[in-house]
């Protein structure tokens, strides 16, 4: 994507935040007030600037201001990305009052006039509604939608060019843009590849065990970088 940020409306058919809930615990204003969904234009607007400054990846953005004032808030929560589901089965209805009280109460906790900036444990839980659920049954329900007039078309999550992630050290870099801010120190560069250069190659696991035992603990608090990499390894140990 070359301009950024994007129309308010294409980021809600990539994104969406799901509120896990019961009757007893519904999602209110005030909770997404407390939600990571907060939106902070000027925020935005001097991150993109960093980026096209310091990052190779992104040196020719354009960023986009008529997109950013109009769709964008200058702070409040982001409109459209927040659905709620409303579990009816009786022990999923309990474990999702749950994690709503755990989500409000710790927020509760957390907003407060010292601190502006609300840390949120993730959780989770299965889709016990769904648990049953099979690829040939979503294609069924898919397939039933487009019958009945309901749903002009499907929207399937992929193209026609499966992404690669041997030795494209720039996926990794886009995928945690916090971990590597500048562009650069992802896996598998193929500049490691050239001997003439002083260098020499890293194997995808020597390296990320390197970043899991550096002093800065960013790379082993994040909080997905350790299991989609894990998971990764063992896809190619196995292929």
């Amino acid at each position: 994507m070359s301009v950024l940020p994007p129309p308010i409306n294409v980021l809600c058919n990539e994104v969406a935040v799901i509120f896990v809930t019961s009757t007893e615990n519904p999602v209110t204003a005030e909770i997404l007030e407390k939600s990571p969904l907060l939106v902070h234009r000027h925020c935005i607007m001097h991150t993109l600037e960093w980026l096209k400054s310091n990052n190779p990846i992104y040196k020719d953005i354009i960023i986009d201001h008529e997109t950013l004032n109009h769709d964008y808030p200058a702070n409040g929560p982001a409109l459209g990305f927040a659905t709620t589901e409303i579990l009816n089965n009786s022990s999923a209805n309990s474990e999702g009052t749950t994690y709503a009280n755990y989500v409000s109460e710790s927020n509760d906790a957390a907003c407060t006039d010292e601190e502006p900036f609300i840390s949120m444990s993730p959780s989770g839980m299965l889709d016990t509604d769904q648990v049953t659920s099979t690829f040939k049954m979503h294609k069924l329900e898919a397939l039933q939608l487009l019958k009945s007039g309901k749903s002009p078309f499907v929207k399937f999550g992929s193209g026609n060019q499966p992404l690669k992630t041997s030795w494209s050290p720039e996926v990794w870099c886009l995928l945690w843009l916090t971990l590597f801010p500048y562009g650069i120190g992802s896996f598998e560069d193929p500049v490691r590849r050239t001997p003439l250069l002083g260098v020499r190659e890293i194997k995808l696991k020597a390296h990320v065990r390197h970043y899991l035992s550096l002093k800065d603990t960013h790379f082993q608090k994040h909080v997905c970088f350790p299991f989609v990499m894990m998971n990764v390894i063992q896809q190619r140990t196995t292929s």
